[in-house]
């Protein structure tokens, strides 16, 4: 049995999403995608109707309807998707095009336009008077606008409303009103919606699932590529350097002819991708050759595309500057995946599979994080700093979406090492260090995280803290892992999935990467001064204390220190919008004879002996000693 035949995701407990909203703030909303969502109708490509002369159909979800959508609860439904004003500036839209499932109980169906989602839309709203069910992939309900709608340069949202008078099954045997795209088909702007029940009636950003199954009809499409660079580029002083430039132009290879001019220098190259996104619109990257520059400054960069796939570039915004950062410091991007799982969740072994694979390939620069919940390793004080939709669930420098910590955003095994890679790609803009080390009477872990910046304005930015545990186990079925994947196979070799193909439906394993401590995992106020000067480090100190590291699981407060000699700690550097932008980890040093002694949970052994006037003791001592144990007490022995 393949492993891909497995579903790719499980709902967790209270399926909640952490909805990143386009309008005002509101509560995570309950989510409800089918708990094993449909194959409903048979994916084809896009075929127009009625598309006159010179009209391109768009839609984030090509492959039409794939999934389906919805709370299962008669209401009201408003959903969108949003053209991107770089891409689509200047373009016409003259209809839109969706599916609709059941033509008895589904009434105010109608499609529309909005500059923004901040109540009801407020373009053209065109109702459907004769309401009809879709029979197959290729079946779409058809608006068309009375005046074509120019798309501004911050973009517009294009979508359809209906309410659901009665939840019955529909024609194709769903009772979710809404139909999206396959898994492939996940992306930023894809999918807005206005619930309810899922959204507490109030407009919410659903982009972390898969796309709006619905095609925009447009006219006037802009025939050239227009280009944007990062925020800033920073280059070793004395070295070349390279600058990803984003290139938004559908091709399947795509090969841009370009200028650039900085520090006083100027030149020309040809840049390629031959991985491209064909989709309209699609934002492909590609990569520039810059010189070396010698003087250490912060200098001005322009770029200019000339040609795309060898024809002249007749695009509104060919050109693009930004801020050329030259430093002496070597500034190494450690991205960090943090992981949602539980021993009780059966698909959970493909996240433990994935962080293991990562830590064993990529012993020095991968940062894993892993966050259980509702097991004997939920931890107390430990701050999840965001909340999964499903598990297991992951966040890479909580910079993008939800992926799964296995596939990815995709359908390919360990496809989240390639996204991975791609975050350590993107440049930061301060290296962080951090060293940790156990105090003497293995009370408290003293942390310092150094930092220095290669930029100047450094605004917002914070440091949070992880105290991590490797190897803990325990006795008892919550300590077992639940395990959907007995006799299935993988098609790479991983060693950590042999224990799970092999296994039965629970296995024994200990676990690692584990958070017990992260109070502050949202950051510390002041741990970055905001005076800082280019180029200079500064210290930051923190305490963890290991009595507070204990199990919420059950009642009683359970040490979950296991190792003294097997704790670590992630010092994560993020900005003002939370996202990670590098990390640093480091193992806890422990004092002398505090190594290799192995403990657990129920058997807490010793770990250090102590004199009454702190001497640590390499053997019993006659009197009165201080015995410090593994689950982080301490008791008076008498020896005689």
């Amino acid at each position: 049995m393949k492993l891909k035949s497995l579903l790719k995701f499980v709902p967790a407990v209270a399926m909640l999403l952490a909805a990143g909203l386009t309008a005002s703030a509101a509560a995570p909303a309950v989510g409800a995608m089918s708990v094993a969502p449909a194959k409903i109708l048979q994916k084809s490509a896009v075929r127009p109707l009625d598309v006159q002369d010179g009209e391109t159909i768009f839609s984030y979800a090509p492959g039409g309807c794939y999934y389906v959508f919805g709370s299962q609860k008669a209401g009201s439904y408003d959903a969108a998707i949003k053209l991107d004003g770089k891409a689509f500036a200047g373009a016409k839209v003259t209809g839109v095009r969706f599916q609709i499932f059941d033509d008895r109980y589904t009434t105010n169906v109608s499609g529309w336009t909005s500059q923004a989602l901040t109540g009801d839309p407020d373009g053209e709203v065109v109702a459907v008077e004769d309401v009809q069910a879709a029979e197959s992939a290729d079946d779409y309900t058809e608006v068309r606008f009375t005046t074509p709608v120019e798309v501004p340069a911050d973009g517009l949202y294009c979508g359809y409303s209906l309410t659901i008078t009665r939840v019955v099954a529909n024609i194709q045997g769903t009772t979710y009103p809404l139909a999206a795209g396959d898994d492939d088909s996940v992306v930023e702007n894809g999918f807005f919606l206005r619930n309810a029940d899922l959204t507490d009636g109030v407009w919410a950003d659903f982009s972390t699932n898969p796309a709006l199954s619905m095609q925009v009809i447009l006219t006037d499409l802009p025939s050239g590529a227009n280009i944007a660079l990062p925020d800033y580029v920073i280059a070793k002083q004395g070295e070349p350097s390279q600058a990803r430039l984003t290139v938004y132009k559908g091709a399947s290879s795509l090969e841009v002819e370009y200028t650039y001019e900085v520090a006083g220098k100027q030149g020309k190259g040809t840049a390629t991708n031959d991985n491209a996104n064909e989709m309209y619109g699609s934002a492909n990257d590609v990569m520039i050759d810059l010189p070396a520059i010698d003087e250490v400054g912060e200098y001005e960069l322009k770029v200019k595309v000339t040609k795309v796939n060898g024809e002249e570039n007749t695009g509104d915004n060919i050109e693009a500057t930004t801020k050329f950062v030259v430093t002496d410091l070597d500034i190494k991007h450690r991205a960090v995946v943090e992981e949602y799982t539980g021993t009780w969740c059966p698909n959970c072994p493909r996240g433990y599979v994935a962080m293991e694979y990562m830590a064993e390939k990529y012993p020095d620069d991968f940062i894993g994080l892993a966050y259980h919940n509702g097991d004997p390793m939920d931890g107390r004080n430990v701050v999840e700093p965001s909340r999964c939709q499903y598990n297991p669930g992951a966040f890479i420098d909580r910079a993008s979406g939800e992926i799964d910590p296995y596939f990815g955003s995709g359908e390919n095994e360990m496809g989240m090492e390639q996204e991975w890679i791609d975050r350590c790609a993107v440049q930061a803009p301060a290296a962080i260090e951090v060293e940790a080390a156990l105090s003497d009477d293995l009370e408290t872990v003293a942390v310092t995280s150094r930092t220095a910046f290669a930029l100047s304005g450094v605004e917002g930015f914070k440091v949070a803290y992880a105290l991590l545990a490797d190897g803990m186990t325990g006795t008892g079925r919550s300590w077992q892992q639940a395990n959907n994947y007995r006799g299935y196979s993988s098609a790479l070799d991983i060693d950590a999935w042999d224990q799970f193909f092999n296994g039965g439906s629970y296995v024994t394993v200990e676990f690692n990467d584990v958070v017990i401590l992260a109070p502050d995992s949202k950051g510390v106020a002041g741990s970055v001064p905001a005076d800082m000067k280019v180029g200079e480090w500064k210290e930051h100190e923190y305490t963890f204390t290991l009595s507070k590291a204990t199990s919420a699981y059950t009642a009683s407060t359970v040490s979950l220190v296991q190792k003294l000699w097997k704790l670590r700690v992630v010092a994560m550097l993020l900005n003002a919008d939370g996202e990670i932008v590098n990390a640093a980890k480091c193992n806890v040093s422990t004092p002398a004879g505090v190594n290799g002694v192995e403990s657990s949970m129920d058997e807490p052994v010793e770990v250090a002996r102590y004199s009454l006037d702190g001497r640590l003791l390499s053997e019993p001592e006659r009197g009165v000693n201080i015995v410090k144990m593994s689950d982080g007490t301490a008791r008076k022995v008498i020896v005689k």
